[in-house]
């Protein structure tokens, strides 16, 4: 079993690689195609299909589910993550408008989006308990355990692959003169 989460992991890494690798390339003359979704790539975005499938592909293996804890895990999984990603969007449009607005604002405003902040940050730890309780009814505790490291890895990973091909943090932007 060991050995298939190894060629597992093995396997995706060459996807991801081959991937970015590919991604974005199109035939001479050709103008660049129009994706949505997340992450950049020479100036465009990397499919969110394309990382979510990588991602199922990465927790599936790491946590090694059954097809039945599969089947059970991903529509809540997904769910969740849906329901962070609401939270994050609010969080991040109230940081740029203190980012962009703190010196028009008046303490009122400031106070509200304060509280507001605080309150999303509540809700997202609201939505962890309430998650990790339904993450317990389907999947051993142990596989429970293991997904906060599995995310944080694929995270590194992504990352670490779009900082070696210069599109992510601290890696050089292509085309750009620095």
């Amino acid at each position: 079993m060991k050995t298939w989460i190894i060629q597992s992991t093995f396997i995706l890494l060459l996807m991801v690689a081959a991937g970015f690798n590919s991604y974005g390339q199109t035939p001479a003359g050709s103008p660049p195609p129009n994706h949505g979704g997340n992450g950049h790539h020479n100036g465009e975005r990397v499919p969110e299909e394309k990382i979510k499938a990588l991602k199922i592909a990465y927790l599936t293996g790491k946590l090694n589910l059954t097809t039945d804890e599969a089947q059970a895990f991903w529509p809540i999984y997904n769910t969740y993550q849906d329901a962070k990603f609401e939270v994050h969007k609010a969080q991040m449009t109230i940081s740029r408008t203190l980012k962009t607005k703190i010196d028009v604002l008046t303490d009122a405003e400031l106070n509200m989006l304060m509280d507001e902040y605080i309150a999303l940050e509540q809700k997202e730890a609201s939505l962890k308990v309430e998650y990790l309780q339904k993450f317990r009814k389907i999947l051993p505790i142990k596989k429970v355990a293991m997904l906060q490291k599995a995310e944080h890895d694929f995270k590194v990973e992504v990352l670490r692959e779009l900082k070696k091909r210069g599109d992510g943090p601290g890696g050089p932007i292509p085309g750009s003169s620095n």
